[in-house]
């Protein structure tokens, strides 16, 4: 099976994956209804509407499980990177297109380095996702059941230890004392007043 440590990337990887399927879908289905507005037009039109998509579906499917920060923080961040990958691709387009003397008639061929394009812009995506735009919390350091004591307050810890047994049999003249000290407030309360 798949050890503990790795779980959690497992099923972020795979809520990544479902988002990136719904959104590729999206893509392509829009790509191909554009094309004849050209393919590099076609392709950052349908690039820009599966962003949309890709963010709900990541920000709440993919990485749920993180600590939210602010839609300011978030959403900027996650347009800046999704513009730079759109770059991405649109220069992969180009130099395929360029390469293999496509027109925008070949729509076999611009879907094959459309999906190119995707597949390096996703790798980008998925790793800036990850480190920039839904960040992981703070790690929380173990706590131990022991601290260390600093030497100058060892002496007060012994002596806390050796006197806890006679605290706990002074519970009565503790309260005693509270109360004494409480109705000497009063009394002080009293005489400022007069």
């Amino acid at each position: 099976m798949i050890p503990e440590r790795h779980r959690k990337l497992v099923r972020e990887l795979t809520a990544f994956g479902f988002a990136g399927v719904i959104n590729t879908a999206i893509g392509f289905a829009l790509f191909n209804m554009l094309l004849g507005l050209g393919s590099l037009t076609a392709n950052a039109l349908s690039t820009g509407v599966a962003t949309g998509t890709s963010f709900v579906l990541n920000r709440y499917v993919t990485y749920r499980h993180r600590p939210k920060t602010s839609l300011r923080r978030e959403l900027p961040l996650f347009v800046f990177f999704n513009l730079i990958g759109l770059g991405i691709q649109q220069l992969i387009m180009l130099g395929g297109k360029w390469a293999f003397d496509l027109s925008d008639t070949d729509r076999l061929e611009l879907n094959v380095v459309r999906m190119g394009s995707v597949a390096v812009g996703t790798v980008f995506l998925l790793l800036t996702y990850r480190t920039f735009v839904f960040k992981k919390g703070p790690v929380e350091a173990p706590v131990s059941a022991e601290l260390p004591i600093p030497v100058e307050f060892a002496q007060d810890v012994e002596f806390a230890d050796l006197t806890a047994p006679l605290e706990s049999e002074s519970i009565d003249t503790d309260w005693e004392l509270g109360a004494m000290l409480e109705s000497d407030e009063d009394t002080r309360t009293v005489r400022s007043r007069l």
